[in-house]
């Protein structure tokens, strides 16, 4: 018998949010986008009304909390398995 393997892998979340903050949600775009850009376009808005940026920083720690507080088995239900 085959085991299933997931499509999508919570360590590589959280290493990817780690990495790059916000843009690691684009490896979970599916069920992440609103949260994307809502940041996105937040830290833009700051940024033309010359407000510091330290909002990115925020908003990194939110991804990294959310990568680490899914679970594979979420990931699996949404994604799959192969």
């Amino acid at each position: 018998m085959v085991k299933k393997t997931s499509i999508k892998k919570k360590g590589v979340c959280v290493l990817l949010t780690v990495l790059f903050g916000i843009l690691g949600w684009f490896y979970t775009y599916k069920i992440d986008s609103w949260k994307l850009w809502v940041s996105i376009i937040t830290i833009f808005i700051l940024a033309i009304n010359g407000v510091d940026t330290y909002f990115l920083y925020g908003f990194s720690v939110w991804a990294i909390i959310d990568g680490i507080l899914k679970e594979q088995e979420f990931l699996d239900k949404v994604y799959g398995t192969y």
